[in-house]
């Protein structure tokens, strides 16, 4: 550990020791582990109040979409990290596999319902929804899946108000 906050009260809005990254792919993630593990640090206070505490790495999903043409492309990025995932997914267990690639199928089907006449916004939240539950319930590659859980939960979010 390189360094540690220690103090009697802290008020901010983040306390970081370590690393802190705003919409990270999963290779960004992969060699972001080894570094919060070098320089993060313990934090201690007798009070703290803060908005998050970061001792190591913590993820933060991509920033909300505030378009129509916004949604597309955070749509698109997840539908290609789902894809290198797939490919990438090497795990003893195939009904993991298979989770991953409904993931896929899911947001396909999203992404056509979008680029339709009329898209459907219940549609597109429902598959999202699934998406959602899916990632944050598989068990191996952890990290990666929950940004893929946090990513799709943003677009949720949001589906509905940009159809209106």
């Amino acid at each position: 550990m390189s360094g540690s906050i220690k103090a009697n009260k802290i008020t901010a809005r983040n306390v970081v020791t370590g690393v802190q990254i705003q919409g990270a792919t999963p290779e960004d993630v992969e060699k972001l582990k080894a570094l919060a593990a070098t320089v993060g640090g313990d934090i201690s206070a007798e009070e703290i109040n803060a908005e998050s505490v970061v001792s190591g790495l913590q993820i933060l999903s991509a920033k909300t979409p505030a378009s129509l043409g916004e949604f597309r492309d955070q749509l698109a990025e997840l539908g290609n990290l789902v894809r290198r995932l797939t490919a990438a997914t090497s795990t003893p267990e195939a009904k993991e596999i298979g989770d991953v690639q409904e993931m896929g199928a899911l947001l396909e089907k999203s992404r056509q319902e979008l680029a339709a006449p009329r898209p459907d916004a219940g549609r597109i939240s429902r598959w999202l929804k699934s998406v959602n539950e899916i990632a944050a319930n598989l068990k191996s590659n952890v990290t990666t899946f929950t940004g893929v859980a946090a990513a799709a939960k943003k677009l949720i979010d949001v589906v509905g108000s940009l159809f209106v």
